[in-house]
């Protein structure tokens, strides 16, 4: 009697943890590949601010001599001023104040890097 208590038992908590799982559970997603996640974060990271400037006037935004550090990518203007990685404007050998579109395409992780910066406006003819 004891061992069939057991087994109930152990069938009760198996049935109930495969309906607790099937139940309001997300379907996994499916995987991207890296154009589709780099387009999907250019697209989430609209311009909050409102700031317009020529590409001359934002190299005047490279985190120098008090001034903050703005990059810019694909015509969306980021904050990097307090951002750890990039210290008095300089990012490794990339310096605030410049599009980083490109360097960021050849890198290994991509757009994902934008993730938590602040757009604050964009590039203007």
């Amino acid at each position: 009697m004891k061992k069939l208590f057991i087994v109930l038992a152990l069938a009760m908590v198996l049935i109930m943890s495969v309906l607790g799982g099937c139940s309001n559970q997300e379907q996994p997603k499916e995987p991207q590949n890296q154009e589709q996640e780099n387009e999907q974060e250019q697209t989430a990271n609209e311009p909050e601010g409102s700031l317009e400037i020529s590409m001359d006037e934002l190299a005047k935004y490279n985190g120098k001599d008090g001034n903050p550090a703005y990059v810019a990518v694909d015509g969306i203007i980021y904050d990097v001023t307090d951002h750890p990685n990039w210290n008095e404007g300089m990012h490794g050998k990339v310096s605030a104040g410049q599009d980083i579109s490109q360097m960021l395409k050849d890198a290994p992780h991509g757009y994902s890097k934008l993730e938590g910066l602040k757009a604050v406006g964009k590039i203007v003819e």
